[in-house]
């Protein structure tokens, strides 16, 4: 909108990238598969002409799947890094049952946000989501935040910490901004993105990380287990 209103009269080519596409890796020429959201004045074989043997190009036209994935996987992989804060120094190795559930629930929310702007469930289930998402839980600036607010560091010292030494915590932001806007497309927080919730109170109300871990736990419990019936 803000590209039509400034050049009104010109047809704007553009996409946008997402997948597990990590700069560094890329550089080394580190096999990995991206995927390009194109809009509609573009045609695929224009993307496809990016690829290498080790950069592939898939092509969608999902632009809110592959955006909503690309950000809130910088969110949610704060959740992961919190969890290994709290158990890696103690647990090395004896926690990925978390880990997992944890990883779970993000992929499960980043569907329901992506659902609700038009996004596809197919674009989040796939490269540009679970992906992207999965990178971002083993490495990066926002795990790594993550971990330091899991091991007890106040988490706006920490990001203005890492943000004065060069490494934006992306994820921060958007969790400020994206909580907030969740609101306003029809979504219930607290009941349709409790780990979103979860990770609010951690961050922004300061509460306690293993509390709130452990209370999504049970939340989560007390809602399966109020399932009647299977039919």
């Amino acid at each position: 909108d803000m590209l039509k209103n400034k050049f009104p009269e010109e047809e704007i080519y553009w996409a946008t990238i997402g997948g597990p596409v990590k700069a560094y890796e890329l550089s080394e020429k580190i096999p990995t598969v991206t995927i390009y959201a194109l809009n509609k004045n573009i045609k695929p074989s224009l993307a496809y002409s990016f690829s290498t043997d080790y950069y592939p190009v898939c092509v969608t036209d999902d632009i809110a799947g592959v955006e909503i994935s690309s950000c809130f996987k910088n969110v949610y992989s704060i959740a992961v890094g919190i969890c290994d804060g709290l158990y890696k120094d103690t647990r090395q190795g004896n926690y990925h049952n978390l880990n997992a559930f944890i990883f779970n629930q993000g992929c499960l929310e980043i569907a329901k946000i992506a659902n609700n702007v038009g996004g596809k469930d197919q674009t989040v289930f796939d490269i540009a989501g679970i992906g992207d998402f999965y990178v971002a839980s083993l490495s990066g600036r926002n795990r790594n935040y993550g971990e330091y607010v899991g091991k007890g560091e106040k988490p706006d010292v920490i990001f203005q910490k890492m943000f004065d030494a060069g490494e934006v915590a992306e994820g921060y932001r958007a969790l400020e901004l994206g909580y907030n806007w969740a609101d306003t497309i029809g979504l219930d927080i607290e009941q349709d993105l409790p780990l979103l919730d979860t990770l609010y109170n951690i961050i922004f109300k300061f509460k306690d990380p293993m509390k709130e871990i452990k209370l999504l736990v049970k939340k989560m419990k007390d809602r399966w287990q109020s399932i009647k019936s299977l039919y």
